[in-house]
């Protein structure tokens, strides 16, 4: 998965490492009332004008495998078609239009992609395209007093300190593994883990509400786990 952002970068004959930039990359809004809308800040650090279009989809997992749909009915952008100048930046306005009376968090991607590429240095017809990217911010919409609740329900040795996890998330409220802690057990000992160092060493990292993900980890304790172990994950509500 990804945090905080895909970034798909298509270079040829360039040497130059500009982009453009969205800000924020991640951010949670309420389903209703003035917290339901997100303004989104766009900068041009490329050396030619682009065009950027902004989308969204809704983001659902079935047994690990994420997948996305349209959700255009559940927004309104504006502008939802940007031309930004070298140097410059805009402004975007995305607000939610969706069911107000939701019981779990939904997740969404904003897709910002580049649909229009000047060739900086148009004397040189060898130099077609230069860069095309193309960015997704991941947008939360929340009910009120939602909540993760992160379960490791089966654990699977896979050899070679790896092991095979199966996390529920039975709480109302997705969950990123970068914002939690373990509890590792093992042979009578514990060890606790910080969520940014386990993200680095595990398959998967956002958890959807209400779902069922299996999940690699690679073992950075000291323990030296054997076949029984426990793994306890609090999150960050």
């Amino acid at each position: 998965m990804f945090k905080y952002f895909y970034i798909f970068l298509l270079l040829a004959l360039s040497g130059h490492c500009y982009a453009f930039q969205i800000s924020p990359l991640t951010t949670d809004i309420d389903a209703f009332g003035r917290s339901a809308q997100q303004k989104y800040e766009l900068a041009n650090n490329f050396d030619y004008p682009i065009k950027i279009e902004i989308t969204a989809s809704f983001l659902k997992s079935n047994l690990s495998v994420m997948s996305e749909s349209s959700a255009e009915e559940d927004f309104i952008i504006i502008p939802d078609v940007v031309s930004i100048e070298p140097g410059q930046k805009q402004a975007v306005m995305v607000r939610y239009l969706g069911e107000p009376d939701i019981s779990s968090s939904k997740t969404y991607l904003l897709n910002f992609n580049q649909v229009d590429t000047v060739n900086a240095n148009k004397n040189d017809e060898s130099s077609v395209i230069q860069y095309v990217v193309n960015y997704e911010a991941v947008l939360n919409v929340l009910p009120r007093n939602a909540k993760s609740q992160l379960l490791v329900t089966s654990i699977k040795p896979l050899g070679e300190k790896k092991w095979e996890l199966t996390i529920d998330n039975v709480g109302n409220k997705y969950e990123w593994i970068s914002d939690t802690k373990w509890q590792v057990s093992s042979k009578g000992k514990k060890e606790t883990l910080l969520g940014e160092d386990v993200v680095e060493n595990i398959n998967q990292n956002f958890f959807l509400p209400f779902s069922t993900t299996k999940a690699i980890f690679t073992d950075i304790t000291s323990l030296g786990l054997n076949e029984k172990i426990e793994i306890e994950i609090n999150g960050n509500n």
